[in-house]
């Protein structure tokens, strides 16, 4: 069945989101200035140089679960096409006829995630993929459902945790930050309404598709949204768990989880790199009056390091693995 899609955005619509961007972005900037000036930084190293072992060790624990997860998205969009693979390079061989294997969807997730938190969107989330997976011989649609599903995947599950929090426990926000108690319950239902409409058209719409142009659309069934409402949910709550855990528990996880939540929207919208300035302010501006400064500023700096920059250090190494592959190498090796 075709359909339709919406009419592109009129020239008042662009501009009226252009000034939003640009007064978010503004706010946020003057905001990370603001902070910057006035934080405690020779406190917050002697603080983060104290964290117990345990706590490092716990946090690098949810860190390498939560990568681990987010690659897991790859497999939800992997081609039902086969790959032809052949024999190693300079060895005899015959022909094979393949699927991609795991390993190698699980490593192009897992560099493409670890790019994409430190160098924004564009160079981790697509130009790497489109690289990598052409290099294990995916074609150019092949990649592009793998990409669409990882993204709808992350973002699926993050308005169901975001509705379902923002409705049991919406966060404090400072003055003039936003609206109030009310009114992000409501804004919490909408997004819980916004989910079961997902799950409902996966469960009614199962095996029909959409053309548009050279495009299809075809939504996953209702097993596969509840599994990807389920992956990201845990990814999401292991991402905030590493705060909490380096946070050392002084702050109820359901606020830590609020305001990784917020952070990740701001990270969004203003389109900085890794988030860098923004998740701080985010969390500073949430969180400081329930913690002091140089413990928050220290189990910031310690999630930078171990969600952000550790696994940045491994995923070059595995680019490079990666990017040597060739779709002729045998499958199994």
């Amino acid at each position: 069945m075709a359909a339709d899609l919406a009419p592109a955005a009129g020239p008042g619509c662009v501009a009226w989101r252009r000034g939003l961007w640009t007064v978010f972005l503004l706010f946020t900037t003057g905001l990370i200035v603001h902070l910057a000036g006035s934080l405690d930084w020779a406190g917050a190293f002697a603080a983060l140089r104290a964290l117990p072992l345990g706590t490092l060790l716990a946090a690098l624990a949810c860190a390498a679960a939560g990568h681990a997860i987010y690659a897991s998205y790859e497999m939800l969009g992997r081609p039902l096409r086969p790959t032809r693979w052949r024999g190693r390079a300079g060895q005899a061989g015959t022909a094979a006829t393949r699927a991609v294997p795991a390993r190698w969807m699980l490593a192009v997730g897992f560099v493409s995630f670890a790019f994409k938190l430190n160098l924004g969107t564009v160079v981790g989330g697509v130009a790497l993929r489109y690289r990598l997976y052409g290099r294990l011989g995916l074609a150019f649609d092949e990649t592009t459902r793998i990409l669409a599903a990882s993204v709808l995947t992350n973002w699926i599950g993050y308005v169901a945790l975001a509705g379902a929090l923002l409705l049991a426990q919406p966060p404090l926000l400072p003055a003039g930050w936003g609206p109030g108690p009310g009114a992000l319950r409501a804004v919490g239902a909408g997004l819980l309404l916004s989910a079961v409409a997902y799950a409902v058209a996966c469960g009614r719409a199962e095996g029909r598709e959409w053309h548009w142009r050279r495009h299809a659309l075809r939504l996953p069934s209702l097993r596969v949204a509840l599994l990807q409402f389920g992956l990201s949910a845990l990814h999401w709550l292991l991402t905030a768990a590493v705060c909490w855990v380096l946070l050392q528990r002084q702050v109820d996880f359901a606020s830590v989880l609020n305001a990784l939540l917020v952070s990740a929207v701001a990270g969004l919208i203003t389109h900085v790199p890794g988030g860098v300035g923004v998740i701080e302010a985010v969390f500073i501006g949430l969180l400081q009056s329930r913690v002091g400064q140089a413990e928050l500023l220290a189990a910031l700096l310690g999630f930078r390091a171990v969600y952000y920059l550790l696994p940045l250090m491994l995923a070059v190494a595995l680019f490079f693995v990666v990017d040597r592959r060739r779709a002729g190498m045998n499958a199994g090796a």
